[in-house]
């Protein structure tokens, strides 16, 4: 989602959403929230993409970026293929 009043990328309410309702401790619950976050984070991902192409991002979005990648890498190590 895109903040026009700032012009900086934010989280998308789905998104937020899940990642607040996350388990802080690991088990069972974790894993299988975290798999479910894999679709999310990729669109997520796909809207910095495109808004990185048209007019770069800023450190702030660089650094969510980088966050999103790596909860898709450990979402995907965790999933039936990983």
């Amino acid at each position: 989602m895109h903040n026009a009043r700032e012009d900086e990328w934010e989280l998308g309410e789905d998104l937020r959403e899940a990642l607040e309702a996350m388990p802080l401790s690991p088990g069972p619950a974790w894993d299988e929230h975290l798999a479910r976050l894999g679709p999310l984070v990729e669109e997520a991902l796909g809207d910095l993409g495109r808004l990185g192409r048209r007019r770069g991002l800023s450190d702030r979005e660089l650094a969510r970026k980088e966050a999103l990648e790596g909860l898709l890498a450990a979402a995907r190590a965790d999933g039936p293929d990983g």
